[in-house]
């Protein structure tokens, strides 16, 4: 990946140093995300020290759990120090990159949120399955559970999606078709 691809906003020399250490290593990932989703723009990867931070700087609230979040190509990375043993920090850089990849496709309210979480979850390989059958887990993708456990349920739905279309057919969805993933027949159709 070319250098001009990403930019990191200094914080500090070893926060900006592990972060390029991330980047380098996921480097080749970064990169087919870019060709699938055709995107070309550089991504600006900005770490905050606390979510306060973010909030005054941008005013938005940020939920308790969020450890990093993505707006057009820009990514914000909260505080990876208090989490990044228990997290894997090139995943949650991927997943956040996918987020910016995706934008270049279609709007965030263009697609359903299952579907936007669903994929960044797969191009990171943070996949969870779940036991239920597939047209209960469709039911559910409009009902409030499914924001109780979005990340499990998306995940799982797009891992299933994708094994039944292929990610080049669920791309191409994206592109031309996106009214397919509001439709639950016609998705309910395509899984079973």
């Amino acid at each position: 990946m070319e250098n001009n691809d990403i930019r990191i906003q200094f914080y500090d020399f070893n926060t900006t140093k592990m972060l390029w250490e991330e980047i380098n290593i996921v480097s080749d990932t970064l990169c087919l995300i870019r060709q699938k989703f055709q995107f070309k723009k550089r991504v600006i990867i900005k770490y905050y020290e606390t979510k306060k931070a973010v909030e005054r700087e941008l005013n938005i609230l940020i939920p308790e759990w969020v450890k990093a979040f993505s707006i057009n190509n820009y990514i914000g990375v909260i505080n990876m120090n208090e989490w990044k043993e228990n997290d894997n920090i090139k995943k949650i850089l991927i997943h956040e990159f996918t987020h910016c990849a995706m934008r270049a496709i279609c709007r965030k309210e263009e697609i359903p949120l299952w579907v936007d979480e669903g994929i960044a979850m797969y191009m990171a390989h943070q996949i969870e399955k779940t036991y239920l059958e597939t047209e209960k887990l469709l039911e559910i993708t409009s009902s409030e559970t499914m924001l109780d456990n979005i990340y499990v349920y998306a995940s799982d739905l797009i891992n299933r999606l994708v094994s039944k279309i292929g990610f080049e057919t669920l791309i191409k969805l994206l592109k031309n078709e996106r009214s397919f993933f509001w439709d639950l027949q016609v998705l309910k159709k395509a899984m079973l």
